[in-house]
């Protein structure tokens, strides 16, 4: 579905560059189904192998100059494809905006001192997740805008389910994963330069454990 989904919007000029996400070891097996499916499509596979120290530049450079009909990434390679620093600040400040936006209204529902101090401490708490989770390993002059990918499909999409969530409700709080908040700041900046319809997210599994998940999605 992934394949004929991604070649069909390139087929009709909808996107350029689609990439692909998948398991680490679901790599081989896609790019050998889709073959199946467009023996002469143009892929561009790439798995840690592929990525490691200066091979990562290469990749970017290949990823940016060809016609690929679909860039295929390893979770792990997608992960080490970050955002330019200022594409990153920009993401954080929405985020920290949002959150205070939030918690503002918390604030004004609120009327006793303990609860205002218990919502100030959680906007101090969410802003550290915040930065935390954005601090991965990243290699110099190697970023996701230079690759040109303007559409994401997603494999296995409940494993990013554990996106930061700030909730009064116990169950419905989510302290969040680095995975998950790296995906949320790529489709972001997708967002924000090639209009609202950036991704699909493939998974059998939508909800996993909890409603929470629901609002995640």
């Amino acid at each position: 579905e992934m394949a004929i989904g991604a070649s069909e919007l390139k087929r009709l000029g909808l996107v350029r560059k689609p990439g692909v996400v998948v398991p680490n070891h679901m790599l081989e097996q896609i790019a050998a189904e889709w073959l199946q499916l467009y023996p002469q499509a143009r892929l561009l596979a790439a798995g840690s192998d592929d990525l490691a120290g200066d091979q990562r530049r290469r990749f970017v450079a290949q990823v940016a100059t060809n016609d690929w009909d679909a860039i295929i990434l390893t979770r792990t390679a997608f992960q080490r494809l970050p955002l330019s620093p200022e594409n990153e600040q920009a993401f954080l400040m929405r985020e920290i905006a949002a959150a205070r936006d939030r918690l503002e209204t918390l604030k004004t529902a609120s009327g006793s001192s303990a609860a205002l101090r218990r919502i100030e401490k959680a906007v101090l708490r969410q802003e550290e997740r915040l930065k935390a989770m954005r601090d991965v390993p990243v290699d110099a002059g190697v970023t996701f805008e230079q690759s040109g990918i303007d559409y994401l499909l997603i494999d296995e999409l409940h494993d990013f389910k554990n996106l930061a969530t700030a909730s009064q409700i116990s169950d419905a709080s989510i302290a969040g994963s680095k995975r998950a908040m790296d995906l949320y700041a790529k489709i972001d900046y997708l967002r924000h330069t090639q209009g609202q319809r950036v991704v699909t997210g493939a998974t059998a599994t939508p909800i996993a454990n909890s409603l929470a998940e629901m609002h995640v999605r």
